[in-house]
């Protein structure tokens, strides 16, 4: 039977609708898979961020010098990069075929980069291992992602606009660049970091499966048998094997909040530490056990005994008020932040009604569990500017106020602006007294912001106090030479203003004592060596030393434009990093570096 014309027409017609039907869906999955990709190269960047931090801290990590890395791996530059490749003749293959290969790679190089950690720094470090472990992969995702939209685009008319709408969304999913960051933080805490990048990389491999998919078990099996950065039962074995050669071996482990959260004995030594990123938390000696019935064990670090000295402050006579009692029945105390809780167990022992107010709910459980943290005291895991606020318009007030965070290597501003401190002020009885202690570097404009804002906010009634010495050479009225450091802690002691108004200050001496320290009793140490040396704060300096140093190294001497509020905070970021990276050599000089490589 011969085929009739017309048939033949409409054969061919609902032919055509077919491939037509089959070419947009076809171009909608290359969209699709070209926006996935797009996405996975921030996300990547993101997740190899917090995977850079236990080893260079997470300032650092997310820093590069003269913004070397962010340069390249910007998506926008990148894109144009892949673009011009892609118009070479040698480059016209089917790079998808390698990304998942290179995704999964990127662990393996990285845990071989760390090794390197001490010799190339926090500076260079973190851009080189990044660059290192991630610019394939990111090369070939913007080459592959810029084809297949280019595929798409096939019409003459659009033939020349490809580029544009590649970089178009390039610039679009940049923009998202940083509201991705709280996302992973909180998808690696459930994950592991590790975790988090092998599920990057099984998206690639699964976006673009190929027969070199094979190439992936290598880096697969070393994360199996040879990552000691897995939290599982093996790989913390062959980490504790490790680790006993440095004379150290690992208690506990756990991704949190605020980082990766760990415990470490040194069996050499004799004293434990809890670990947060690349910084210590606090530790105790292992030996030295108090004859005290807390058995309270020594800290290592005075600092956190000379916070308990809080209750030992005493006003002047010339207020013409009762001096406290000796004994704390019945007081009431605030501790924000918890770290392996020297401070707030030697209140609870003392028979003071202890709140703890911390962020990360591993450090509270870790202080319990290994560092004997007892339980007899109020536990708020929450952020201390939301529990602030919601003191706010309650009578509840507090005796003593410890104010001791530290985190990502710097100081977190947050908790040292006008508007924090004001309401910690108000949540002070009259004759309260609070301890705040600022970890960072005194010849740095953050200590003279914030010294001079909590200055203001408590009237001057405070009195400042260096946890060590200063360096024989170093003095605040002097110029700060390149390089040059002064990384310490500084305990600021300060009354209630509304009890205890600043006297006019007296010319006749920098050192302003509106309160002094009662001498301690023997129920004061605890039966503890370490507070019967450390309790009483020993290194004063004069908040007048700082206020000339800031007049002499800025245009306006003026008071307030020191003063640190919500509103003007966010300059402070240089400083966090000059700062975090001090505070990174400093801790590679207490801890050997292959036991921060090995977290």
């Amino acid at each position: 039977m011969v085929e009739q014309p017309q048939d033949r027409k409409v054969e061919l017609d609902r032919s055509s609708a077919d491939n037509a039907g089959f070419s947009w869906v076809h171009t909608g999955f290359n969209i699709f898979k070209g926006l996935a990709l797009m996405v996975l190269m921030v996300v990547n960047e993101k997740a190899t961020q917090i995977g850079l931090s236990p080893v260079y801290g997470s300032i650092p990590a997310s820093a590069d010098p003269f913004q070397a890395y962010t340069a390249l791996t910007s998506l926008i530059p990148t894109f144009f990069v892949a673009i011009a490749l892609l118009s070479l003749t040698h480059f016209q293959l089917d790079w998808s075929r390698f990304l998942g290969p290179f995704a999964f790679s990127i662990p393996m190089v990285q845990y071989y980069l760390f090794r390197f950690s001490g010799f190339m720094g926090p500076v260079w470090g973190p851009a080189i291992t990044r660059l290192l472990s991630c610019l394939p992969l990111d090369i070939v995702s913007a080459m592959v992602s810029a084809r297949l939209f280019k595929s798409m685009l096939r019409s003459r008319r659009f033939a020349d606009l490809w580029s544009l709408v590649v970089l178009g969304l390039a610039s679009t999913i940049e923009a998202l660049r940083e509201s991705l960051s709280s996302w992973l933080f909180t998808a690696s805490v459930s994950l592991s970091r590790l975790g988090l990048q092998h599920v990057i990389a099984t998206l690639h491999l699964t976006l673009f499966p190929s027969k070199y998919s094979l190439f992936c078990l290598l880096p697969i099996l070393h994360t199996l048998f040879c990552n000691v950065h897995v939290p599982l039962p093996y790989q913390s074995s062959l980490l504790n094997s490790t680790l006993h050669t440095q004379g150290y071996s690992l208690v506990a482990r756990q991704e949190s909040v605020t980082g990766y959260i760990s415990v470490l004995d040194n069996s050499r030594s004799g004293f434990r530490v809890m670990r947060c990123d690349h910084s210590l938390l606090g530790g105790e000696w292992l030996q030295h056990q108090s004859l005290h019935p807390s058995k309270l064990k020594a800290p290592i670090y005075s600092i956190f005994v000379m916070l308990e000295a809080v209750r030992l402050v005493e006003p002047d006579p010339l207020f013409d008020v009762p001096v406290k009692e000796s004994g704390e029945e019945g007081k009431s105390a605030l501790v924000i932040g918890s770290g392996v809780g020297t401070t707030p167990s030697a209140l609870i022992a003392h028979g003071i009604e202890t709140t703890i107010v911390e962020i990360d709910p591993v450090v509270h459980d870790f202080a319990t569990k290994y560092f004997n943290l007892p339980k007899n005291h109020t536990r708020v895991i929450q952020d201390v500017i939301v529990f602030a606020a919601s003191k706010r318009n309650t009578t509840e007030r507090y005796d003593y106020i410890i104010h001791d965070v530290f985190t990502g290597g710097a100081e977190p501003i947050p908790l040292f602006t006008f508007e924090f401190l004001e309401q910690l002020r108000e949540m002070l009885k009259p004759d309260g007294v609070i301890a705040i202690n600022y970890a960072g570097d005194l010849l740095l404009e953050p200590a003279l912001r914030i010294t001079s804002t909590i200055m203001r906010v408590f009237q001057r009634s405070c009195r400042l106090f260096r946890e060590s010495p200063p360096p024989p050479s170093s003095s605040l009225f002097s110029p700060v030479e390149e390089g040059e450091t002064d990384f310490t802690n500084l305990v600021i002691f300060c009354l209630n203003p509304y009890r205890y108004p600043a006297p006019p200050p007296q010319s006749s001496s920098n050192l302003q004592r509106i309160f002094s320290f009662r001498e301690p009793t023997e129920a004061d140490f605890l039966g503890s060596a370490a507070r019967r040396e450390y309790l009483l704060p020993e290194f004063e300096i004069s908040f007048r030393d700082f206020r000339t140093r800031a007049t002499s190294r800025r245009s306006s001497s003026s008071t307030a434009q020191l003063l640190l509020h919500e509103y003007n905070a966010h300059g402070m970021e240089k400083w966090q990093l000059r700062g975090a990276r001090g505070h990174w050599s400093v801790m590679r000089s207490v801890l050997p570096d292959r036991v921060w490589e090995l977290w």
